[in-house]
């Protein structure tokens, strides 16, 4: 099933199917520094990360999020 997210700031909009296996570390991680979620979806947390680390450049963002 596919998920649509749209973070709050609307700056990042995701379409996921998928799993991320390490969500819930990452979701901690990124609440401890203030992100507030309004679901339990691993969609949202790959949303909110990419959302806190996009820069401008796609590619520069992903190489920063492994």
């Amino acid at each position: 099933m596919l998920t649509l997210i749209i973070v709050k700031n609307r700056d990042v909009a995701l379409i996921h199917n998928g799993i991320i296996e390490n969500y819930a570390e990452i979701k901690k991680e990124l609440m401890e520094q203030g992100v507030k979620f309004s679901s339990d979806t691993d969609s949202e947390v790959v949303a909110q990360l990419f959302s806190k680390l996009y820069d401008g450049d796609l590619y520069s963002t992903l190489k920063k999020s492994f």
